[in-house]
């Protein structure tokens, strides 16, 4: 389990300035609507969120204000700050760098044709049976491909979606740790983007027998 503190000592955070008030240990970072077995963290911005709070939500990163309007309860901590979603995410991204994990080497199937000017992450992938990559196709780490899966040039899978915020007078671009995972059958078309999914638990799924058309961006959730 984690808790803000150990967090903030070991990697020795410097933060906004925030108010713990009966901190609890938590399983997880989470968004509120995320269906997963676990105590969960999650930041809430919006009212219209307080409804949403189960049994799961352990920690919470809000604001004065919303916090005023939020039933109190034994199993319930809260961290205060005026920046709820950089700070959980600047957390997010600090719990996933020490959680990092040793990560096999790609597995490539057979009968596969690979176009020489293909680039694949040389860890974390795993590539079926009879799949076809085209020219500059780039397929990066925590990806599994189906069998017989048509992947046209310039498509790029596994990519960092485009998830922005703002912390400490910093714009940062989230990096992303889950996976992507492709079924069999599939076509994807020309210069596509698939985007990996935000937390370690989470998938980007594109089912078997799908068809993508060129120019297509597909993200998480």
């Amino acid at each position: 389990m984690n808790s803000f503190s150990e967090l903030i000592k070991n990697n020795n955070l410097k933060l906004d300035s925030y108010n713990l008030i009966n901190e609890q240990h938590f399983d997880f970072f989470s968004r509120i609507s995320n269906e997963i077995n676990g105590k969960k963290c999650v930041f809430i911005l919006d009212k219209k969120y307080l409804r949403k709070i189960d049994d799961s939500v352990v920690m919470i990163i809000t604001t004065d204000e919303i916090y005023a309007g939020i039933e109190k309860k034994e199993n319930i901590g809260f961290c205060l700050t005026k920046n709820p979603r950089g700070m959980y995410f600047r957390l997010l991204e600090t719990y996933e760098k020490q959680a990092e994990k040793i990560i096999a080497s790609t597995i490539v199937g057979k009968n596969c044709k690979i176009a020489k000017t293909a680039v694949i992450s040389e860890k974390g992938v795993v590539i079926g049976n009879n799949v076809y990559i085209g020219e500059n196709v780039i397929i990066k780490q925590n990806v599994i491909i189906g069998d017989n899966v048509k992947i046209q040039s310039g498509t790029i899978i596994g990519e960092d979606d485009f998830n922005i915020y703002s912390y400490a007078n910093e714009r940062i671009q989230l990096k992303h740790y889950g996976r992507v995972i492709i079924g069999n059958n599939v076509l994807i078309g020309s210069n596509c983007n698939i985007g990996q999914a935000l937390y370690n638990y989470g998938k980007t799924i594109i089912g078997d027998n799908t068809q993508i058309g060129a120019l297509t961006c597909i993200g998480h959730n």
